[in-house]
């Protein structure tokens, strides 16, 4: 006989059915993903008319489209974690609160630099959506009705995707494509607000959370409201085992060494043709010279199909899973071809083949977001999912990847014809240019501020804390800054190539002063040495090992600083090549760039050893192991 202290969570859920609780989740849950899907599509019927505004060129819309992916990869295991540990609904109204702030200054970029950076930031708090929404609704309903509710609750999110074709047509001509990110930014803050204060948690969240114990006996009195708690009653999940806290490996655990891997692959290949998509298709139709009207209203029927399969389809797709999942892959591929062939007959083909198109490939998605949640335990469960969306996420890139035979072609013709923006060398030279200056100016900023400090105490106290506060900037915000105050030219990038090998140098350079064996330092004193001669003669020669040690990781930083400042805003150098690369999907570009980057790193790197040999031959051998031993 069961334990009577004892409340079996799931069982208790099942045998209530569905209730007004679950509805009201559902219906959160369509806000919810209604704007997460808007703010996914955004981008894509903005495209078009920011190619125009801004005079891009269509192949320049790569790395933007590709931004809110790259958010996405981290995001969903950023919030599924968060999910985890600090409840789906802390998780849900944070993400929102995050894209929805990076979507409304969007509406406000004013150049495709601009709009990269706040698609990347913006797509961290996208990436959080699903997984939590997934995890709310399957660990709230009752067995048999678990897939079908996650599925009803995800599958709103390709009609958000339609909303931006219908505001693209009907505002966008009066307004300006500023209004798609205005919506799109202002929507999930208010629905976040509103969560805060309305949204219910996670029943087997808060089963697992002791001190949650009052809101669950609150939640499962709305659920049931003739069901009486034993006095200081345990609440178990009886039909799940649990995992403690979180830890990647636990993915590959219990019976999942096989699956998680097939779950991670098939995200990836659906995931491909997904943002293809809905990424792609409004700005190669507008390329096709077809009627913005016609656009608007393909980008519209896609995601509508996608609402469409997936709320049809939830119901078989419950009760078979992945043969259904398999059974729709095999007709989606014809579909997604025949796009091509409709589009030249007649826009009512066109429509129609489009929404077929999202129909089942937006609706594979939305049953795998949940049939591939279903596999974890509660306490996976948040994570695992996001775990299964950014990986899918980051390897429907994995075509980005090239092949060694292509990268060595590709430097070849670099080398033999020259690059789309000069010679190979007028590239590295500006790249060492700003990379070399910028290392020997952040070196002796950082050893003369380093000693400096490390030797007067009064200045460490005055400026320690302002040069703590300035190294925790992000590098990329001061690198932005730069571009926008001093151009194009090398000096932007230089002065971010300062600052980044400046603080490892002087953190170094002030940690080795300060490391100095102080009897040393009496001793000269008392010897009468000076201040100086004291500085000299034995502070520089103790933490001089500090010092050089620094200049290893500094030069390779001061690489970075160079690439990234071109990345940001550049007309030559690796950066700007590797950048092109990525716009026009050369991924052998991309590699045969970081190949050379990694030469010079090298290269580097064998000089600096060759220099701290030579200016520490003062230091006496020391002893090997045996010769230690025999001490």
């Amino acid at each position: 006989m069961a334990d009577q202290s004892v409340v079996q969570v799931s069982r208790l859920l099942d045998e209530r059915g569905l209730s007004s609780f679950q509805i009201t989740l559902i219906i959160w849950s369509f806000f919810l993903v209604l704007i997460d899907g808007y703010d996914i599509a955004a981008i894509a019927f903005a495209a078009p008319h920011l190619v125009k505004a801004w005079g891009a060129s269509p192949k320049d819309l790569g790395p933007v489209f590709s931004a809110s992916l790259v958010g996405i990869l981290f995001g969903s295991g950023l919030f599924g974690w968060m999910g985890d540990r600090y409840g789906r609904k802390a998780a849900l109204v944070w993400s929102n609160l995050l894209f929805g702030v990076f979507t409304l200054a969007a509406a406000y970029a004013t150049s495709l630099d601009q709009m990269f950076w706040l698609r990347l930031l913006a797509g961290l708090g996208i990436g959080g959506v699903i997984p939590n929404v997934v995890a709310i609704n399957a660990e709230s309903a009752p067995r048999r009705l678990r897939a079908t509710l996650a599925i009803i609750a995800v599958g709103f999110v390709p009609l958000g995707g339609a909303i931006p074709g219908f505001v693209t047509a009907a505002l966008v001509p009066a307004h300006g494509w500023q209004i798609i990110f205005l919506i799109g930014g202002i929507a999930p803050i208010v629905v976040a607000v509103a969560a805060m204060i309305g949204l219910p948690e996670s029943i087997k969240y808060m089963t697992l959370r002791p001190a949650l114990r009052g809101k669950l006996e609150k939640s499962i009195a709305a659920i049931n409201p003739g069901f009486v708690a034993p006095p200081n009653a345990t609440y178990v999940i009886e039909d799940e085992k649990q995992f403690p806290g979180f830890n990647p490996s636990y993915l590959f655990q219990q019976g999942l060494a096989l699956i998680t891997p097939l779950l991670w692959l098939l995200f990836a290949l659906n995931l491909m043709g997904y943002f293809f998509l809905i990424s792609w298709t409004p700005t190669l139709m507008t390329a096709a010279k077809l009627p913005p009207t016609t656009v608007a209203l393909a980008g519209a029927s896609l995601q509508v199909g996608g609402t469409v399969g997936a709320l049809l389809l939830c119901w078989w797709l419950q009760k078979h899973r992945f043969l259904a999942v398999a059974i729709m892959f095999v007709l989606a591929v014809p579909v997604v071809a025949a796009i091509g062939y409709a589009g030249l007959t007649s826009q009512t083909a066109l429509l129609v083949t489009i929404f077929f198109a999202g129909f089942l490939v937006l609706g594979i998605q939305s049953g795998i977001n949940v049939i591939g949640a279903m596999v974890y335990p509660t306490s996976l469960r948040a994570n695992g999912s996001g775990w299964e969306l950014g990986v899918g996420s980051d390897s429907q890139k994995i075509i980005l990847y090239g092949h060694p035979s292509g990268i060595v072609a590709q430097l070849i013709t670099w080398i033999a014809q020259g690059t789309s923006l000069g010679p190979l060398w007028q590239q590295i030279a500006v790249t060492l240019e700003e990379a070399l200056i910028g290392f020997v100016i952040g070196t002796v900023l950082g050893i003369v501020s380093g000693i400096a400090l490390g030797r007067i105490h009064f200045l460490a106290e005055v400026f320690g804390p302002f040069i703590k506060v300035l190294n925790s900037i992000p590098r990329i915000v001061l690198g932005s800054v730069f571009v926008l105050a001093l151009g194009l030219g090398i000096e932007s990038k230089i002065l971010l190539v300062i600052v980044l090998v400046f603080f490892g140098v002087f953190f170094n350079a002030f940690q080795g002063v300060r490391e100095v064996d102080r009897n040393l330092i009496a001793n000269a004193a008392i010897l009468g040495a000076s201040r100086w001669e004291v500085t000299r003669q034995v502070v520089l020669p103790s933490a001089f090992t500090w010092i050089v040690a620094s200049l290893h990781v500094s030069f390779g930083f001061a690489l970075i600083g160079a690439i990234v400042g071109e990345f940001l805003g550049g007309q030559q150098g690796l950066g700007q090549l590797i950048r092109s690369s990525q716009g026009t999907f050369n991924a052998n570009g991309v590699w045969a760039g970081m190949f050379i980057i990694g030469i010079f790193a090298l290269i580097a790197e064998f000089g600096i050893g060759r220099l701290e040999r030579r200016l520490l031959r003062w230091r006496p051998p020391q002893l090997s192991s045996s010769e230690t031993a025999g001490l």
